[in-house]
């Protein structure tokens, strides 16, 4: 997911869509191009009024941003977006995986210490490109086999900084970053079965100890880290 790839993909011949599941808007298809030859995501989104239409397209225009020149580690490459009468499409990269909710339920996650390092380091890297993304929750997040993670369902987006809502023309959020943390920690939070796993991974990201819940010390490296 390192590199991007600029793609006219829905204006060439592609398979008849596999329905994979729906976001908060839009529904997300797996397909194949005939011409480049590889699956690819499709969402949909059919806008009945103008909420659908600014989420549907905020959510084109910042994974653009994010895919331009390198695609960010953290999310899906962006290939196209296309917008008619009533409808949406965004192409993105299609990767195998499953959703932490899916994760959690199946009991499919076996390196709980590399994934919360994965999403510490994912969000991180999505916030210093300016971005929040203000819908974190377990059927936001897929976890690759590797236990590497993408974010996903960018339509309720937006830029922290002025300097990027001026470059996306799109509004600044009138959240800040612990909006976000509070999210990832609610959602992590379910996954932990034990204060021990806390400290183990506390240990792995710092080689210190911080007493408290998995919250504190997400709260804590954030804080850290983006020197707030």
């Amino acid at each position: 997911m390192s590199n991007q790839i600029y793609l006219d993909i829905l204006n060439h011949d592609y398979t008849e869509p596999v329905y994979l599941g729906m976001g908060d808007y839009g529904k997300v298809y797996k397909t194949y191009s005939i011409k480049y030859e590889i699956f690819f995501a499709l969402k949909i989104i059919i806008f009945y009024d103008n909420q659908d239409y600014v989420s549907g397209y905020n959510e084109g225009i910042i994974l653009n941003y994010l895919s331009s020149n390198q695609c960010v580690k953290y999310i899906l490459c962006f290939y196209q977006m296309k917008i008619d009468e009533k409808k949406i499409y965004i192409a993105t990269e299609y990767v195998d995986g499953y959703t932490i909710y899916t994760g959690y339920q199946l009991d499919l996650i076996t390196d709980m210490p590399k994934l919360l390092i994965n999403l510490w380091e994912g969000l991180k890297t999505i916030h210093k490109y300016g971005i929040l993304h203000t819908d974190i929750h377990s059927g936001n997040i897929m976890v690759l086999p590797n236990h590497d993670v993408v974010f996903i369902d960018f339509g309720l987006a937006c830029p922290i900084h002025d300097n990027v809502s001026k470059q996306l023309n799109i509004p600044t959020c009138v959240y800040t970053y612990s909006y976000d943390m509070y999210q990832l920690s609610n959602c992590v939070l379910k996954l932990f079965k034990s204060n021990q796993i806390v400290k183990t991974i506390y240990h792995i990201i710092n080689n210190d100890q911080l007493p408290g819940t998995i919250d504190d010390v997400l709260t804590y490296l954030y804080k850290y880290e983006m020197n707030i």
